[in-house]
Order: C-alpha cells, then structure tokens, then sequence
C-alpha cells in the first residue's frame, strides 16, 4: 500500500507525466487564492464588524489623501479608465479578430470565453458582494455624502 501511493505521488508531481507537475500546480495555486478570496467574501457578505472598521478606516485615509493631491486624483482616475472591464472588452476583441484573421481558430474562442467568463465572474462577485465602491462621477447622486468637492465618493452596485 506505502508502494503504491509513494507511486502516485511520484507520476503526480513528475515534469513528464501528462499534466503531472502542471496540474498538481494549478490545484495548488487555485487552493491558494481561493481559501482567503472565499473566506474574505464571506467575511463582506456577514458584515463582519472588524472588516468593516478597516475598510472605513482605509476609505478616510484615501479620501483625506486625494483632497490635497488632485494630481493623484487625476491619475488614478486615468489608471481605473485604462484598466476598466469595458477597456479590456474592446482590447480582447480586437485580439479575436486578429487570432481569427491569423487562422488561430481555437485561441480566439478561447479568448472570447475566457473574457465572457471574466466578465460574468465580475458580475456575481460584485451582487454577491453588494458593498460600495468608489466612484468619481460628479453626477452621482449617492455620492452626497462626501460633498460635491470630493473626488473619491462611494457608491452601491457594479462599476461601469
């Protein structure tokens, strides 16, 4: 019996074994992720007092932060435009096309899945999640708590 999972554990983590090493490193980074990610969604979804403390405590730092400096308001506002989903949206399909273009069949499906599924993915997190986020749109009615000066002001449900 010690033979033959000795045996096992030896063809799991061997370079050349099919999927071997490879797949024993995915289950093993994905266990990594995703023990702290579900334990800190759960932790936002039980409105866990403590999480909560800090997450205030952070957001009144930031805020005191970005209303002397409205350059740096300027350029974080510049990286959440350039690093936006609708901004990958448009750069992963212009990849698609040229992948299609090229005869690249299968990454491109896998490319356009892949986004789709990030883009779902996205989504539930954020309804499950249901907490405010920042946002800097001058127009944004919940957004009055802060002041019309602010350039950090929070508000519920999914960024666009």
């Amino acid at each position: 019996m010690h033979n033959t999972s000795t045996e096992a554990r030896r063809r799991r983590l061997d370079p050349d074994s099919r999927l071997g090493l490879e797949l024993t490193l995915w289950g093993i980074a994905a266990f990594v992720v995703l023990v702290p990610f579900g334990v800190l969604l759960a932790l936002v979804r039980s409105h866990s007092s403590g999480l909560q403390s800090v997450d205030r405590t952070v957001d009144a730092h930031a805020h005191t932060l970005a209303v002397g400096h409205p350059g740096l308001v300027r350029f974080l506002n510049d990286v959440s435009t350039a690093g936006a989903p609708r901004t990958f949206w448009v750069l992963v399909a212009l990849i698609v096309v040229v992948l299609v273009v090229r005869r690249a069949g299968r990454l491109a499906l896998w490319a356009a899945v892949t986004m789709a599924g990030a883009a779902l993915l996205d989504n539930v997190i954020k309804t499950v999640a249901d907490r405010a986020r920042s946002c800097s749109r001058p127009h944004c009615r919940s957004c009055a708590h802060y002041g019309a000066e602010s350039p950090l002001r929070l508000r519920s449900g999914w960024s666009g």
